[in-house]
């Protein structure tokens, strides 16, 4: 959920805002969850948050997909 999220939003605060959580919780969570893994998932910026290669790696690795990303199709009976 924090990583759909992050991503989704490209920001730490609005990541927090989506979660009903603080921005401090956000930005630790992630710090925590780079530490275990060794790399940065994201890029800070001053206009928000970009995925790393790791980070987008990771994300695709998790299956986690936002509502906007996932396509329905129906086929035919």
């Amino acid at each position: 959920m924090l990583l759909d999220a992050l991503a989704r939003q490209s920001s730490v605060v609005g990541a927090a805002a989506e979660l009903h959580i603080t921005q401090p919780v956000v930005t630790r969570s992630l710090h925590e969850l780079e530490d275990i893994l060794g790399v940065q998932l994201f890029e800070r910026g001053p206009r928000g948050i970009t995925p790393t290669v790791f980070g987008e790696a990771f994300y695709g690795a998790t299956g986690v997909r936002s509502a906007n990303s996932l396509e329905l199709t129906s086929s035919p009976a």
